[in-house]
């Protein structure tokens, strides 16, 4: 039982020593405390457990008995508890850690955008951000259909969306309208005409009458099918003219660049500035913003911090300044020529042209590299336009 009482309410193991250690016993006992496992080691010494908090009241006894009382050890709740009390932050750290993280968790820290082609992300946050949700807003408030409806209003290519919550990540997934193809309207009178000068190689008509046959020059412009037709019984009648015709067209494209241009040569002096980004809010970890470097590049790393997968609204941002000088180089005379080949094969591309003959035409004047690309293409060259009356023919 005193054991017991000792481990709740602490206690202490002590060696008394003196002439007579006995009297000391006959003090603890007339002082009414309470001792147990009382050993004598030998004649001037004795060794037993006293409840702690009666440690003074002990130390009092003994001296009337004219003996020493030393504490060998202490044991119990209190002491345990008086062992953490300096180290209380340690252990309400973690506690107060995943209180701030639970509380943290109800808001949107991260926001994810699938299903976008043509809209870009900038402009689906912008109109999320008009709506209120953005990076900071408090999940649960987040009203799907009123941010659906609002969005589409704003983003006229959006047909549908969604916004699904996980902690603190917004899921928006979107669908882009998919335009209604263009409906011929074949009652309407036309014809086909010419788009680009060429020789024609091939036409097919479909509906309405040729005016021009393969071998045929035409140029830019020009009617090739008409949509007007002589009828002998009706006389004239109008029709939507349909049909394909091929042309062989030709292209001359030229480019130059200088031989001599300016590069970089880093000197190995970096500068290292390191911020921490706490939802929409920077805190630089420097004092000195300036730099010395006159010539130098700027390089922005973000590392999002996270505790295993929840993700904390707190990102590392560091932005290295690498310094170097600016120094002149000359282009290998066949790399800048190879270099300009292919940026007029790409201008020939973004014509619509498919070339059948290439030829070029290289030229190096005062430090300056030009390339003339000569290409025959073979290509459709008719589009449906609004019908022209033809004058009638003049029978005198």
């Amino acid at each position: 039982m005193r054991r017991s009482i000792g481990l709740i309410a602490g206690s202490a193991k002590v060696k008394i020593s003196g002439r007579r250690p006995e009297l000391a016993l006959n003090e603890l006992s007339g002082d009414r405390l309470v001792f147990w496992g009382v050993r004598k080691t030998s004649d001037n010494e004795i060794l037993l457990s006293i409840i702690g908090r009666d440690l003074k009241k002990a130390e009092a006894a003994c001296n009337r008995a004219s003996c020493a009382i030393i504490v060998l050890s202490k044991k119990g709740l209190p002491y345990i508890l008086m062992r953490f009390k300096k180290r209380y932050v340690f252990y309400f750290a973690p506690v107060l850690s995943i209180l701030i993280a639970l509380y943290l968790s109800f808001f949107i820290w991260e926001i994810e955008i699938t299903g976008n082609e043509t809209v870009t992300e900038g402009e689906i946050l912008t109109a999320l951000e008009q709506v209120g949700v953005h990076i900071g807003t408090f999940g649960p408030k987040i009203d799907q259909e009123i941010v659906r409806s609002e969005v589409i209003a704003l983003i006229g290519k959006l047909s549908w969306m969604t916004v699904n919550v996980y902690g603190c990540k917004a899921e928006v997934i979107v669908r882009e309208r998919i335009d209604k193809p263009e409906i011929i309207n074949e009652s309407e009178p036309s014809e086909v005409r010419a788009d680009k000068t060429g020789l024609i190689t091939q036409i097919n008509v479909y509906t309405g009458k040729p005016l021009v046959k393969k071998g045929d020059m035409v140029f830019s412009g020009q009617t090739l099918i008409t949509g007007q037709l002589d009828s002998i019984g009706s006389g004239v009648r109008f029709v939507h003219a349909m049909g394909d015709v091929t042309a062989r067209t030709w292209y001359k494209l030229s480019a130059g660049m200088p031989l001599e241009y300016i590069t970089k040569r880093y000197t190995g002096e970096n500068i290292e500035r390191r911020s921490i980004m706490v939802g929409n809010i920077r805190v630089n970890l420097y004092f000195n913003a300036g730099i010395s470097m006159v010539n130098y590049d700027k390089i922005t790393t973000s590392e999002r911090i996270h505790i295993g997968g929840f993700h904390l609204p707190v990102s590392l941002i560091t932005t290295t300044y690498r310094a170097y000088e600016p120094i002149k180089a000359v282009f290998d005379t066949k790399e800048a020529e190879a270099l300009l080949k292919s940026r007029l094969l790409k201008r020939l591309s973004d014509l619509g042209a498919k070339p059948t003959v290439l030829q070029y035409e290289t030229t190096v004047d005062n430090g300056v590299i030009t390339v003339v690309l000569n290409a025959e293409c073979l290509e459709q060259i008719g589009v449906v336009s609004p019908l022209r009356v033809l004058p009638e023919p003049d029978d005198r």
